[in-house]
């Protein structure tokens, strides 16, 4: 409608003056922003313009905190642009919008009360764990990260879900993905206990055992440093059913990491061989 950005960003921050007004009655703003008029603004975050987006992200978190009535349609239609990234047939390669959004709903998040709703779970279930999965995923992986930590932060039992989830949708044709999801699974271990644990066990050496047969020295170095974690060491080889089960598997991986090309990589794999070696274990 508006040719000159400039008028344009003057309408948006006239509106934000408008939601935040303590004079206008609660009444009149939900009459004036309606539910409809809400889900238009959500919209506008597939904007190619970045300061628009920003504004708009502003505005979302205002009338998010003003007007709580609207609060299920605002997430349902943030829900359908996260759908629609997922499901985009162009299959652009920076999903525009979604890191905004993400910042959004990371604050909302961190709002939720104990116990989650299932409403809650499900989004996160339907529509958040799958973004893993989405090309481009690399552009808003930080702020998707942030508001999976804060589902951890409310329920612990999401970290289930949340760590099959990212195996399911793992990167295998990109490094750079491949260390991002490794450094998101880092971050989880710092909530996971060993009941998690053992319901992800298999599915999560195996990843770490393929990484570190990598042909890319980062994914292979940051697999074997994922493996040494103090946490992930103490969940295999604590406990002799779990270390008769994988350990064959691991050092396998880690035979086949002491021929890579890249010296580093040679390197940290017979530090960790001689230190299992030192220790006996086999």
């Amino acid at each position: 409608i508006f040719d000159d950005t400039q008028n344009l960003f003057a309408i948006y921050e006239l509106l934000l003056l408008l939601v935040e007004a303590d004079f206008i009655p609660l009444s009149t703003k939900k009459q004036c922003f309606d539910e409809c008029f809400c889900t238009d603004i959500i919209q506008n975050f597939t904007s190619p313009n970045p300061r628009e987006r920003e504004l708009v992200k502003t505005i979302t978190h205002s009338l998010y905190s003003k007007i709580v009535s609207h609060r299920v349609c605002m997430r349902g239609a943030m829900a359908n642009i996260f759908l629609g990234a997922m499901y985009d047939k162009k299959g652009q390669c920076n999903p525009t919008g979604v890191a905004e959004i993400l910042e959004v709903y990371g604050s909302i998040v961190s709002g939720f009360v104990r116990p989650l709703k299932e409403e809650h779970k499900k989004m996160l279930l339907r529509c958040l764990i799958p973004l893993h999965g989405v090309r481009g995923s690399e552009y808003f992986h930080e702020q998707l990260v942030f508001v999976l930590v804060q589902f951890i932060s409310k329920d612990s039992n999401m970290i289930v879900p949340i760590v099959c989830g990212v195996l399911r949708y793992w990167p295998t044709r990109s490094a750079t993905k491949q260390v991002l999801y490794m450094s998101e699974i880092e971050e989880i271990l710092n909530f996971m206990q060993p009941d998690h644990f053992r319901f992800v066990q298999d599915r999560l050496i195996r990843r770490i055992c393929r990484c570190i047969e990598s042909g890319h020295f980062q994914v292979a170095e940051y697999s074997m440093a994922l493996l040494n974690t103090e946490f992930i060491y103490a969940m295999i080889f604590d406990n002799a059913d779990v270390k008769k089960r994988v350990l064959p598997s691991i050092l396998a991986a880690l035979e086949k990491a002491v021929n890579s090309w890249s010296k580093t990589v040679r390197q940290v794999a017979e530090d960790i061989l001689k230190f299992l070696k030192d220790n006996n274990v086999d």
